[in-house]
């Protein structure tokens, strides 16, 4: 069914929210093949700021490095055929490998994370390299990739790591099908409106514990309900908060 994960190269993945990421990174077909390990999972912790209409100025210094890199990199790798080996210093390749039994010593309680860890050390290089080609961009197979480069580069790793840890602790019992529920039952309100438990089990085909997961997210807020029923039998309807089609005077039900 998917050929392009037999065979996978590069992939830069933007997951743009927190359920996106909760979604891939508990796909069976990624997780048990270990290509998370191939990728770096970050969540940044510090708050998005406002938006100002205030000019932001990069230092000229800044810009003159940035453009340099950049054109000095490009120029010399676009469309060249030639390939350039890069050695690691003694020191650096010993950094490289205590880092790498830092983590395999703790691999018991790294279990839960399959295969994540498997290239964490590999993951390192890559980032010690681009270091190194940014700070020798005209000719990187001259100069050695030392340990202060490395040293930087597993400094990065580490902070990846803490937040790769993070993302899968948190989601250690989420559940896809859970997820790819409540976004249907979410997507189906935000369009068509206020509905009925009934309309939405028959629609959905909701069993009972999909049922009592609604409930709980009404407890959550991230649902409102009330009984639509003129009658003696119960009709609970749910909507989003804040929607405009909810009946003006029902008695919204909290728990």
């Amino acid at each position: 069914m998917d050929e392009h994960l037999e065979e996978i190269r590069l992939a830069i993945n933007w997951l743009g929210t927190v359920d996106t990421l909760k979604t891939f990174i508990t796909d069976p077909q990624i997780k048990e093949r270990g290509l998370l390990s191939r990728f770096l999972f970050a969540r940044i912790d510090d708050p998005i700021p406002h938006a100002t209409v205030d000019h932001r100025k990069v230092a000229t210094g800044v810009v003159d490095k940035w453009h340099k890199l950049l054109t000095d990199t490009l120029s010399k790798y676009w469309r060249s055929e030639s390939v350039e080996t890069v050695k690691m210093s003694t020191e650096a390749i010993q950094l490289y490998v205590d880092f790498r039994n830092d983590y395999v010593d703790a691999q018991d309680e790294l279990g839960g994370l399959c295969s994540l860890p498997e290239r964490w050390a590999e993951n390192a290089v890559r980032v010690a390299l681009v270091l190194h080609v940014c700070k020798h961009s005209n000719k990187p197979s001259d100069h050695e990739l030392n340990k202060k480069t490395m040293s930087d580069a597993i400094r990065i790793m580490w902070w990846f790591i803490g937040r790769e840890l993070a993302c899968m602790d948190e989601v250690k019992d989420f559940d896809p099908y859970l997820n790819d529920k409540k976004v249907k039952i979410l997507t189906k309100l935000k369009n068509d409106g206020p509905c009925t438990m009934r309309k939405l089990g028959r629609t959905f085909n909701l069993k009972k514990e999909d049922r009592a997961n609604i409930i709980q997210w009404v407890r959550e807020g991230e649902l409102v309900t009330w009984n639509a029923s003129k009658g003696n039998r119960a009709s609970p309807t749910f909507a989003l908060p804040g929607d405009d089609r909810i009946p003006e005077g029902v008695k919204l039900i909290t728990k």
